[in-house]
């Protein structure tokens, strides 16, 4: 008779990190409601690359590798790997670039709620890549992004210990844990 093995998932954890905008206030001129709100405006516009952005590298440094080739080849090779070891349901994540280049050759269908799948009904995760990187296509498993509450404040002037003056600044600020469930891949995917 066969031995019988068990095994529990992974899930990786990533370390909690923060998302941050800040705007200088001029001493006169902007109060401190209106400099949190811009603060909070600038926080909006950028928090979901920045997010995007650390999940990929948390991705690239504990992750596995996908075998570089075509955009079709990866994504082949990532609904295998899917398929073979995990049991939920995986996502791709495709940079804007990757995105296009999947949808105009139809490895991509929009979903009845809009989202973003595979043929084979595989998410699709549409994210700003890391710039300068030219890894373009992940694979994971489940993710859940646990994010806490804005945080804002206004920092008083200072004067440096070289005597110049830093003024009053306003700062909103986000943390966020990555949690991603037993996969993870990276690649570089071409686009013929």
């Amino acid at each position: 008779m066969a031995t019988k093995t068990f095994e529990q998932p992974d899930l990786v954890q990533g370390s909690p990190f923060a998302v941050y905008a800040g705007v200088d206030c001029p001493s006169v001129g902007m109060n401190d409601s209106e400099a949190i709100a811009r603060a909070r405006r600038r926080l909006a516009y950028i928090e979901g690359r920045w997010v995007d952005r650390r999940v990929q590298a948390m991705i690239l440094a504990v992750g596995d590798s996908l075998t570089d080739g075509t955009l079709l080849d990866m994504m082949m090779e990532a609904e295998t790997i899917a398929a073979e070891n995990y049991g939920g349901y995986a996502t791709i994540m495709l940079t804007k670039p990757m995105t296009l280049c999947a949808w105009s050759q139809r490895l991509i269908e929009r979903a009845g709620d809009g989202s973003l799948v595979t043929p084979n009904g595989t998410r699709i995760a549409n994210v700003a890549g890391i710039p300068g990187s030219a890894f373009n296509i992940y694979l994971t498993g489940q993710i859940t992004l646990l994010e806490g509450p804005v945080i804002d404040r206004i920092t008083p002037e200072v004067t440096l210990p070289d005597g110049t003056c830093v003024g009053r600044r306003a700062l909103a600020e986000r943390v966020y844990v990555p949690l991603i469930e037993c996969l993870m891949y990276s690649g570089i995917a071409t686009c013929p």
